[in-house]
């Protein structure tokens, strides 16, 4: 277990892996998984599994408009359509 999930091969326990290529292939499964972005981030609780509807429905409870300038043009077509 400690020689799969870990690449960790000085435990106490038998050895699965004894020669040289086989550690290196568990090592390379190891670096692979550490690399995965993904799982790392679900692993840690970054991110959580949600439908597309759900993801959207909160997108847009929650979005800002930062798009100062079209609506600073807006006001002021109002303001000058009252004049």
């Amino acid at each position: 277990m400690e020689e799969d999930l870990g690449a960790r091969f000085n435990h106490k326990g038998k050895k699965i892996y004894k020669k040289k290529s086989k550690k290196r292939e568990s090592y390379d499964r190891n670096n692979a998984r550490n690399r995965d972005i993904y799982s790392i981030a679900k692993a840690t609780g970054k991110i959580s599994d949600v439908s597309t509807e759900e993801a959207v429905s909160v997108w847009e409870d929650n979005y800002v408009n930062e798009n100062y300038e079209d609506i600073l043009i807006e006001e002021l077509d109002k303001k000058n359509k009252k004049d």
